[in-house]
């Protein structure tokens, strides 16, 4: 089972974007204004085989 259902390209309309995608204005005009960005890490997290395949073992089991 699929969690994304997959759409053959013959049954793919052509999309055509809108004013959903078009530039908001912003708020600031003057730069020299605006706060420092935050300061930002970057953080990943590294799991063994073992402990996705419980993990997996584990979700599957609460499948109905």
């Amino acid at each position: 089972m699929h969690i994304v259902i997959f759409i053959p390209d013959d049954e793919v309309e052509e999309f055509t974007p809108g004013v959903e995608l078009a530039l908001a204005p912003s708020l600031h005009t003057d730069t020299t204004t605006l706060p420092p960005p935050p300061n930002c890490t970057w953080a990943y997290f590294s799991f063994s085989a073992a402990s996705k395949a419980a993990f997996k073992d584990f979700a599957m089991s609460t499948l109905p």
